[in-house]
């Protein structure tokens, strides 16, 4: 008996250290999250640290560590904006809340929490930025962290080039096989177009220009090699807002980027693993969404269609099914229950069309308010995060958004939170 009073006296103080740090240290938050997905791509989904009576992973630990020192922060924070768009933000996960509280009811907590389990993290993540206000500080430190883990999974797809490995599992296919060859996943390519858009807001600075050059052309050698269409899409966007500062940089400093063009091109040859043509890789990427019936897309598309036209009462139609329904369906003559890979869809089965509702609403509004915002006071931190957002908008309809892009819209939140105060006190 004594025996577990000690233990559970040395979980609660390490647990209530570890809540105390996260609370003072964002840097070290930051450093965390980012740890588990850049953890999760080098060894593949981590191992359970506890397994009776549940399985207990890492980003459980973490994240509860999270949203715990979020609420120390929120309760004990005196000068908090969140505006009416944060406002908004907690209603939208206030309905998520609720379907998961159904779904406990209907299918017990086990079976809703797993599926809530992922969407639970990004709030955690959100609530904790949120929690930080307008701190230029803690979002610059936010930066040098993502853009640390982004050279990480630059030097992971090179590593995995060399040595021919698609993930920590699986090798590349064997020579006469035609596929995309994906040594990251899209989720973490995203990062990585994002990285992007946060050295683009630093173009301009005099320090480490050479660096900030090379980091440019790598970020965009390795989106475009990693081979998501998805994110393809997104830095195409990403591209066209910026053109006219691209234009700028690149004439600026030509000789460096011609030097370093050829360079990565050349490194793009060399590395790339012998037993698969690069060009025939390239080919099959951008001709896969052409192959008619035998297409991702088309499968998506059947799936979403089939998800969607599923008879629903006017209950489910406007708050959706509770968590632990499952995603049942009949695509091509098969059954499965896989996830729909479409986050606004997602939303829609969980959370109704209401939820879907504020979901875009909010979206809307946060950009509009953020836009106001650079424009207004020619703010180049509220341009990043516009287009950050926008970039979300666009990767939310292949995929859904995990916890680390909860930190970016939660600095978002509060940005627009503090612009709308301003503007109502003027």
């Amino acid at each position: 008996m004594l025996i577990k009073l000690l233990e559970l006296f040395a979980f609660v103080l390490i647990g209530g250290l570890a809540v105390d740090a996260a609370a003072r240290f964002d840097a070290l938050v930051y450093s965390a999250v980012l740890g588990l997905i850049f953890l999760e791509a080098w060894f593949g989904q981590l191992e359970p640290v506890l397994t009776s009576p549940l399985n207990l992973y890492p980003a459980d630990i973490v994240m509860t560590v999270v949203f715990l020192a979020s609420l120390i922060r929120l309760v004990n924070a005196r000068a908090l904006i969140i505006g009416r768009i944060g406002r908004l933000w907690l209603f939208f996960i206030g309905l998520q809340c609720i379907s998961l509280i159904r779904g406990a009811n209907a299918f017990g907590l086990r079976e809703a929490g797993l599926e809530f389990r992922e969407q639970w993290y990004f709030y955690c993540a959100s609530l904790y930025a949120v929690s930080w206000g307008t701190s230029v500080v803690s979002l610059r430190r936010l930066a040098v962290v993502w853009r640390f883990y982004a050279f990480l999974f630059v030097l992971l797809a090179v590593f995995r080039w060399l040595t021919g490995r698609v993930s920590p599992t699986q090798a590349i296919s064997l020579p006469g096989e035609r596929e995309a060859i994906r040594v990251l996943t899209a989720g973490q390519a995203f990062i990585l177009a994002e990285a992007f858009i946060m050295e683009m807001h630093d173009k301009f600075s005099s320090s480490f220009k050479t660096l900030r050059n090379m980091a440019v052309v790598s970020l965009l050698g390795v989106v475009f090699l990693t081979q998501h269409r998805s994110v393809w899409v997104v830095m195409v966007v990403i591209l066209l807002a910026f053109w006219r500062s691209l234009a700028r940089l690149i004439w600026r400093d030509m000789h460096e980027y011609i030097l370093m063009a050829v360079v990565a091109g050349v490194s793009a040859v060399l590395l790339w693993p012998s037993q698969l043509s690069l060009k025939d890789s390239l080919v099959e990427s951008i001709t896969e969404p052409f192959d008619g019936s035998g297409s991702t897309i088309s499968w998506r598309y059947k799936s979403w269609n089939s998800l969607l036209m599923e008879p629903r009462s006017a209950g489910e139609t406007l708050l959706g099914k509770p968590y632990g329904s499952g995603f049942e369906k009949m695509v091509e003559g098969r059954t499965d229950n896989i996830s729909p890979h479409n986050h606004y869809v997602y939303t829609f089965l969980r959370v109704g069309l209401t939820g879907l509702l504020v979901l875009i609403v909010f979206y809307m509004w946060l950009i509009r308010s953020l836009s106001k915002i650079s424009i207004e006071q020619s703010n180049g931190i509220t341009h990043a995060l516009v287009w950050i957002l926008v970039a979300q908008l666009i990767f939310c309809v292949p995929y859904g958004l995990r916890y680390e892009q909860g930190l970016l819209l939660g600095f978002a939140i509060s940005y627009a939170g503090l612009g709308m105060s301003i503007r109502r006190r003027e």
